[in-house]
């Protein structure tokens, strides 16, 4: 799905019919965690966000 649809269909679910999304994400955490993609979320949409990365660079993403 592309960027700019997949986040018209967010803009368009409640956060208590939102599925959960799973990101898998390898030597982008800037990217996942720019403004365009996890700030549409809000702190209780973001709880049925799981981002999955390798044991090797957890500790880059957990600074962020």
């Amino acid at each position: 799905m592309r960027f700019k649809k997949m986040v018209e269909q967010l803009m368009d679910t409640t956060v208590k019919d939102m599925p959960y999304i799973l990101v898998p994400s390898y030597r982008r955490p800037d990217f996942v965690f720019a403004e365009k993609i996890l700030s549409q979320f809000t702190n209780e949409g973001l709880q049925k966000v799981i981002i999955f990365v390798r044991d090797e660079q957890y500790k880059e993403y957990k600074q962020q």
